[in-house]
């Protein structure tokens, strides 16, 4: 009996793993807008061969990047500044080895994107190994 549910699971797992993705990605698939849960959105775009992105709503779209260590960015306003940039999609449909940059701490983290489905976007940013990351929600 354990052999025969053994040789079950053994096969489902096969099947698994040898069937087609449900949601293949392509690399355009992450153009357009995002939204958190905060309500900021940015649009992604592509920027010579790689990807970007760049706030098109926050709170308070006054708002100045104080806290940015680049002297020249200091002062600029954080709406239409890039948020994400020199994201690389790779052929298993990541987009990876980007930066993701937070104004709250005037800091740039390591950054990659996965599509979850047509509609949500996992950003994961990190600093060394320590990773944490948000879904956002396509715009329509």
């Amino acid at each position: 009996m354990i052999k025969k549910i053994s040789l079950l699971c053994s096969a489902i797992c096969l099947l698994a793993f040898l069937s087609p993705s449900v949601f293949a990605v392509n690399a355009d698939d992450v153009l357009g807008a995002w939204q958190n849960e905060k309500a900021t959105q940015i649009t992604i775009y592509k920027c010579v061969e790689k990807f970007c992105g760049k706030y098109i709503k926050i709170p308070d779209p006054e708002r100045i990047d104080k806290k940015n260590k680049d002297a020249s960015k200091k002062g600029r306003k954080v709406m239409g500044a890039d948020h994400i940039y020199d994201l690389e999609y790779d052929s298993d449909g990541e987009f990876e080895d980007g930066k993701i940059y937070d104004p709250d701490k005037g800091k740039a983290y390591d950054c990659n994107i996965y599509l979850k489905g047509p509609d949500e976007l996992y950003i994961e940013g990190c600093l060394s190994f320590l990773c944490g990351g948000t879904t956002w929600t396509r715009v329509k």
